[in-house]
């Protein structure tokens, strides 16, 4: 069977012909849906101070007064504004905005290029759900949306070795097996090492939780791929130490993270050149500048007792079905192809079990990140921005064939070498392992027991419900995207007949 034979349906890109069908229809409502509510928040943040206060002065941050954590992005800004006389708020949106179509156009992409393997619901989640593409158009500009860059270069990284691989000497390994994954290893690790950290120390220069929203799905990704190599003994610690560049860069500005007098030069570093009033002490986020450990476990702890629990509730009730419809349409995403793989290589390898790639394929790069990301939920009550980082990064990897490629040679390999020295990090991850893949068994269980009240909550969460970057309020269980679209007809129509 050669290589373009399944490559054939997975390079199967959408076509306005393909109108007609219910995928069309579903991909053509939401470019539709996209364009809107993108043209309607870049108008507002230009023309109507459309950024949020926090956002902006989150990105004013800069080392007028020394290095200081997130100072980096602030930095430049500032030199900009002083040598070229821009206005940093107008340079700050039309960047921003860049930068989230530049990502919204790989993500449409690659949903365009794999709609062959999604059902219906599975694209609709991809498209419309609220965790995913169309989050940061509730607080359009927040810094983590620069963190998905270097994902996407660590993944055309693996993807083009991979192709020069190709799955069949993957498979089925020739004599030059071991020399060929020999070379593009070193060539990965070489892009990694410079290319990637290259892009992620500025990032993490200029928002540190890079370590926990990143670089753990970041690092599962080279793990995967250097596992592929029997002769290497600790693939986590052999990857971990290509990544050390960008972990001492988010380490440092966790360090340095400031105090007051420093919020208030950085102020004052704007106010010279009159973008900001620092009469009343930094604003917003200048004014968390130095914040301690314990002030921000504070605001974590307010949202879990507020109401008397019952807002804490709410967020668990909102991310939870957000999980479930994320795992349940990846799931059949990833089956589906799973599906086809071994239609065609039923003559050339055992039957994959896709329940069992599913759920390792789903461990390394949903619940590890999830797990690991714990800490700022701790931290910082901004659990939208933590939740919905996790969700796009999972949901970029879902949507990737060579990572799905991996993991079905990642298993073919532990099949074939059962016998492992025991190692403390494989033992603890192999126990999370297992009850994630008995929680999973009964997830799908319930979901196909149960498919009517899913579709129905489906339904809510998707036209209803907006998940909150952080202060949920009873009204983010119903001002979801029909309300949103209910207002922006209500001031289009405003402005026609005044």
């Amino acid at each position: 069977m050669n290589d373009k034979k399944i490559n054939s349906k997975d390079n199967k890109i959408f076509s306005f012909r393909d109108l007609s069908s219910i995928k069309g229809l579903i991909l053509s409502t939401f470019m539709i849906v996209y364009v809107v509510l993108f043209t309607h928040k870049f108008i507002a943040a230009i023309f109507n101070s459309g950024l949020n206060e926090w956002v902006f002065t989150d990105w004013l941050t800069n080392y007028s007064s020394g290095f200081v954590r997130r100072g980096l992005a602030g930095s430049i800004l500032l030199f900009m504004t002083e040598n070229f006389n821009l206005n940093p708020y107008i340079t700050l949106t039309i960047f921003v905005s860049l930068l989230y179509l530049v990502i919204s156009i790989f993500y449409i992409h690659k949903i365009f290029k794999l709609q062959y393997f999604m059902n219906s619901t599975s694209l609709i989640v991809f498209l419309f759900l609220p965790s995913l593409l169309l989050f940061p158009l509730n607080d359009l500009g927040r810094k983590e949306i620069l963190f998905i860059i270097p994902l996407i270069m660590n993944i055309s990284f693996l993807s083009r070795e991979i192709k020069r691989l190709k799955i069949d000497e993957l498979i089925e390994p020739s004599l030059n097996h071991n020399k060929n994954l020999e070379s593009s290893i070193k060539r990965y690790r070489k892009n990694i090492l410079i290319w990637f950290n290259l892009l992620a120390i500025p990032i993490a220069l200029s928002h540190e939780s890079i370590i926990f929203l990143s670089l753990p799905i970041n690092l599962a990704i080279t793990v995967s791929f250097l596992s592929l190599k029997s002769s290497r003994k600790l693939p986590p610690l052999d990857s971990f130490t290509i990544y050390i560049p960008n972990v001492i860069s988010a380490l440092a500005a966790f360090i340095w993270k400031g105090d007051p007098s420093v919020a208030l030069s950085i102020c004052e570093s704007w106010q010279n050149l009159g973008v900001l009033d620092c009469t009343n002490g930094p604003p917003a986020a200048l004014s968390g500048i130095g914040w301690s450990l314990k002030q921000g476990v504070s605001l974590s702890w307010r949202v879990i007792k507020a109401d008397r629990g019952l807002t804490f509730l709410q967020w668990l009730i909102i991310l939870a079905l957000n999980f479930i419809f994320i795992i349940s349409s990846s799931s059949k995403l990833v089956s589906n192809f799973l599906d086809n793989f071994n239609s065609h290589w039923h003559d050339k390898v055992h039957f994959i079990n896709t329940r069992k790639t599913y759920s390792s394929f789903s461990f390394k790069y949903a619940i590890i990140p999830i797990i690991v990301s714990i800490p700022l939920y701790i931290l910082g009550y901004d659990w939208g921005r933590w939740f919905f980082m996790a969700a796009i990064s999972y949901s970029f990897c879902s949507l990737s064939p060579s990572l799905i490629y991996l993991e079905i040679v990642n298993q073919k390999i532990i099949n074939q070498n059962r016998s492992r020295r025991f190692n403390l990090l494989n033992w603890v991850f192999h126990r999370l392992y297992f009850v994630y893949s008995k929680f999973l068994a009964n997830l799908f269980s319930l979901l196909e027991k149960y498919s009517l009240a899913y579709k129905i909550c489906l339904i809510y969460v998707l036209l209803f419900v907006t998940l909150p970057v952080c202060c949920l309020e009873i009204q983010v269980l119903y001002t979801g995207l029909a309300a949103r679209f209910i207002s922006i007809l209500s001031e289009s129509l405003a402005l026609i007949f005044n």
